[in-house]
């Protein structure tokens, strides 16, 4: 014997089987079909019951409980499932309707025993059960070793429920509730729900928080959230017990990437504080607020614990870079040299303003890297001197990002912070620190130009922090992000559209303006729209990014946009402004900022240049080609100063651009060849297929058709549905072969 799924019947199908059912020739045979079957929807097992019940009333007349129904035929279109329901209901015998009153409130399987005792029916329930399973109301089942009951469907259920009093409905809550608890297996939430119905909503809150508490510990967070927030709608417990839970709550938020809902929770939980806890809390919230994109309102926050904290941001850019100078200098005198303690020997403020420069260092990093960096080096040196081993390694990682952010020029430094971080690390062998050790050292491997390190050491950080770290979405934000970055720059564009959508829907979501705003404006994203050769589309994607950024002012999210505004003028065969205006208030900052990141400077003169020869190639001026020429030459000479193995080959890549624009393909051929070769040497594999491309269209004939059909197929391979545009948006100007 096997059974066999019947799923939900059509219309036609169900009017089919309930005139099979019926037989006869009765008159209104067809209508009852019709009303059975519409009445039914689509349920065979309620197109038969229906049958079944209205073929009896029609023969015996009905005996329910409706008013006016006695002594009358049931007339088939008025039949309904909730009165069939009732009628059979109203037939039990009383231990039967007593146990499935019950069954019915629960709402879910139950165990029998657990039935049982709710309904003082230890002695009678095997007979009532019997009763209820010949009726086809209820059906029991096994389950992990233990045998429960339910019943057979939710209409049935949903329609016992309806007819019950309202008393009678508390009382059922109550005698599950402690019929539940009596077991010792009982799940809080089933507690929390049942005490509540029964209007007992003190206990319903405490087994609604102990459940919330249950789903945190299975990382199950949304559901912990929306647990803790039942149980503060329910509580009327003094300010400090409240304020507890909002904290969970708040944490819970965290761990499930609501930041801002977080933030508001652990606000609340401030009000009702002491001192120090107090200013944690508003800590905590702003550093969620930043993470979560709520810039202004995190920037407010934090200047409150700043204050408390007698601490405060430098006022200008200018006080930024030099506090950062002194402070670097300050870390260089001492040393990493610490003395171990434990934290419950370090003073509360202390510890407090460690966390601070933590939050502002993890804040700033987006919206003002020099003010994030002079923040991080008051972090390194205040955990150096408090001693605590996990804030120390902690702050050590951080340090490593910032000081990457000098590329080649502080590798040494940067590579000596990440030995010493990984070896704390591994010595406190706590998790946190490990991925994020790891990720520190991905971001520095990227900011150096070694992508295929970067990609890799960010996805290992990631694996750590998403399986044995909890409140880390900003760790893995930032562990996305290098990874999309890196995938560009190896070229692989496929993995990079695969990647950027999945992490796309993710974020819109889970409502994460600053997630969604990063990967619409920065970090190569536009190349995927580019290269679905849908350059409006890239350009809606980044529009829709800023509308959602609030931060006034320049920050890098400009800096990238500012490059994908370029790369898709070139993708389009538009001419871009040969440069982009800045205000004159923001100009010194932005030039710094431009500056503050080798990889990002490096970058913006190689998009510089390359408007500058899309420019000189479209222009009819002479005078004008020749100027833009010199420029596009002078970005490339900036860009070779700063001595970078990925940076030289992309000068190269321009400076056969100025000599193709100029005509002269003696001069461009051999850059071209020097370019690709360096470009692969760097694992730049995107950028090495155009240069090979514009090599093919220099040289031409045979040969030349050649180098254009093995790039444009290693294009095409990774997805990429115009080799020919987004070879001109990476390697722009004139190219003409000298065969031509």
């Amino acid at each position: 014997m096997r059974d066999i799924l019947v799923g939900e019947l059509s219309a036609s199908e169900a009017d089919e089987l309930a005139l099979a059912l019926i037989g006869g020739e009765p008159l209104d045979r067809g209508t009852r079909a019709q009303a059975i079957a519409r009445e039914s929807g689509g349920n065979p097992y309620f197109i038969e019951e229906l049958v079944r019940f209205s073929q009896a009333e029609v023969e015996a007349g009905s005996g329910g409980r409706r008013e006016g129904a006695a002594g009358s035929r049931a007339r088939a279109p008025d039949l309904t499932f909730d009165y069939l329901i009732e009628i059979c209901v109203s037939r039990l015998p009383e231990a039967a309707r007593r146990l499935l009153d019950l069954v019915a409130v629960s709402g879910v399987p139950i165990e029998v025993g657990a039935a049982y005792r709710a309904a003082d029916l230890e002695k009678e329930g095997e007979s009532a059960l019997a009763v209820l399973r010949v009726a086809h109301l209820v059906r029991t089942r096994s389950t992990l070793g233990r045998n429960e009951i339910e019943t057979y469907h939710d209409r049935i259920r949903n329609a016992v429920v309806a007819h019950l009093p309202a008393e009678s409905l508390k009382e059922c809550h109550h005698r599950l509730a402690s019929a539940l608890l009596a077991t010792g297996r009982a799940d809080p939430e089933m507690l929390a729900t049942h005490y509540l119905g029964a209007g007992d909503a003190d206990s319903a809150a405490e087994y609604a928080a102990a459940a919330a508490a249950k789903a945190s510990e299975a990382l199950a967070f949304d559901r912990a959230a929306r647990l803790y927030r039942f149980a503060l709608s329910l509580t009327v417990s003094p300010p400090p017990e409240r304020a507890k839970l909002e904290i969970q709550l708040g944490d819970a938020l965290a761990n499930a990437g609501r930041g801002a809902e977080a933030a508001q929770a652990y606000l609340s939980a401030a009000k009702a504080a002491g001192p120090v806890l107090e200013i944690d809390l508003q800590r905590r919230a702003a550093t969620w607020l930043y993470i979560s994109g709520h810039i202004e309102d995190g920037a407010r926050t934090l200047n409150t614990v700043l204050a408390k904290l007698d601490m405060k941001l430098p006022d200008t850019h200018r006080k930024a870079l030099l506090s950062l100078i002194y402070r670097r200098a300050q870390i260089r005198l001492r040393g990493l040299r610490f003395e171990a303690h434990d934290e419950t020997e370090i003073r509360g403020q202390d510890l407090l303003r460690i966390d601070t420069c933590w939050s502002v260092g993890v804040g700033m990093a987006i919206v003002d890297m020099v003010r994030g960096a002079d923040f991080q080096a008051r972090h390194l040196l205040l955990a150096l001197r408090a001693g605590e081993p996990y804030r120390v390694a902690r702050a050590l990682a951080l340090d490593v990002a910032y000081v990457a952010m000098g590329g080649n020029r502080s590798r040494a430094r940067a590579e000596r912070l990440i030995l010493a971080a990984h070896a704390l690390a591994e010595r406190v062998n706590q998790p946190h620190a490990i991925g994020l050790t790891t990720l520190a050292e991905g971001s520095a491997a990227w900011l150096d130009g070694r992508w295929r390190d970067a990609r890799i050491l960010s996805e290992h950080a990631e694996e750590i922090l998403r399986e044995r770290c909890t409140k880390v979405d900003w760790e893995i934000l930032v562990a996305q992000l290098l990874g999309l970055a890196s995938m560009f720059f190896l070229g692989d564009v496929a993995a990079l559209s695969h990647r950027l959508c999945s992490l796309l829907e993710e974020a819109e979501g889970r409502g994460t303006l600053l997630k969604a705003a990063l990967l619409r404006i920065g970090f190569c994203s536009h190349v995927v729209w580019l290269a679905a050769d849908d350059p409006q589309r890239a350009r809606r994607e980044l529009e829709a990014g800023f509308a959602a950024w609030t931060q006034e002012g320049f920050d890098y999210l400009h800096l990238w946009a500012r490059g994908a505004r370029t790369d898709i003028s070139l993708y389009s065969g538009e001419v871009p402004a040969v440069s982009e205006r800045v205000g004159v208030a923001r100009r010194a900052f932005a030039r710094a900022l431009d500056r503050f990141v080798q990889a990002g400077f490096v970058r913006g003169l190689d998009s510089r240049g390359r408007r500058r020869l899309a420019a000189a190639a479209e222009t009819g001026d002479p005078g004008e080609r020749t100027a833009l020429l010199r420029g596009a030459e002078r970005h490339a000479k900036s860009i070779i100063r700063e001595r970078t193995h990925w940076g030289d080959p992309l000068a190269l890549l321009l400076r056969a651009g100025v000599a193709a624009t100029r005509g002269d393909t003696s001069r461009a051929v051999p850059l071209l060849e020097s370019a690709e070769a360096g470009l692969g040497a760097a694992d730049m594999a995107l950028h090495a297929a155009a240069a090979r491309r514009r090599r093919g269209e220099l040289i031409g004939g045979e040969a030349g058709h050649g180098l254009v059909a093995a790039a444009d197929a290693w294009m095409t391979g990774q997805s990429i549905k115009n080799p020919e545009r987004m070879t001109a948006m990476l390697a722009p100007g004139r190219w003409r072969s000298a065969k031509a």
